[in-house]
């Protein structure tokens, strides 16, 4: 087997692992939890409350590995394109795949914004200090909205990448084995979604972590297939 497709493959785990450690971060949160019940009271809006127990550093690691993790993303599709059979099928995969990996950086640092609202909202709070909240409230809306138009976008390219991918290994086009239509990051990430319903050490670090602990255990599967096949 072409060694560049090993070292794609090892891009692509990396790749999924720094972007499960970043999603631990940033959004590794109980949901739920209403840290100062009074705030929540005052502010009427428990959408994102729960980043106002969030540091600052925090926020700004899960912010940056995500953006650091684009290269290696990048990188990994090369052996996708390669196990597709390099065919005009293959390189449609990739690119669509492509592009999704591209608008992934923005939507992870859009939460590093929308924490950062939150945190200085409460802070302000706190001093006993009057709130522009109609102003806050706007920033808000904003950095919500710059977060969905960046997610989306990257979530639908990206599932539509896995899928194609998942119907051309299933139908025995590829050259990888039919099982692989199951063990790729879009079927391992409805499993996964159940994260949150499930006790784990660290919880709920990776609750909103489902897709890119799919993508590790793909590359997990996929690494040691290589090693096997040679």
């Amino acid at each position: 087997m072409n060694i560049w497709v090993h070292l794609a493959a090892v891009s692509g785990f990396i790749a999924a692992v720094f972007c499960m450690v970043g999603d631990a971060w940033i959004v590794g949160f109980d949901k739920n939890r209403i840290p100062d019940p009074a705030y929540h009271e005052v502010v009427k809006n428990g959408d994102y409350s729960f980043y106002i127990g969030a540091s600052e550093k925090r926020l700004r690691r899960g912010a940056l590995i995500g953006d650091y993790s684009t290269p290696f993303l990048l990188c990994s599709l090369y052996a996708t394109y390669y196990l597709l059979g390099s065919g005009s099928f293959a390189l449609a995969t990739v690119l669509i795949l492509g592009a999704g990996f591209a608008y992934m950086p923005l939507a992870h640092c859009a939460f590093y914004y929308l924490g950062m609202v939150y945190r200085y909202r409460y802070a302000v709070y706190k001093k006993g200090y009057d709130m522009d909240e109609e102003g806050l409230r706007e920033m808000e809306e904003g950095i919500k909205g710059m977060l969905n138009k960046a997610w989306i976008p990257s979530i639908i390219l990206t599932a539509v990448g896995w899928l194609m991918f998942t119907v051309y290994v299933a139908l025995g086009y590829s050259m990888l084995p039919r099982y692989f239509a199951i063990i790729n990051p879009l079927p391992l990430s409805f499993f996964f979604m159940l994260t949150p319903k499930i006790p784990y050490p660290g919880k709920p670090l990776l609750d909103g972590a489902a897709f890119n602990m799919a993508g590790t255990l793909y590359y997990i599967v996929l690494l040691i297939h290589l090693m096997v096949i040679g």
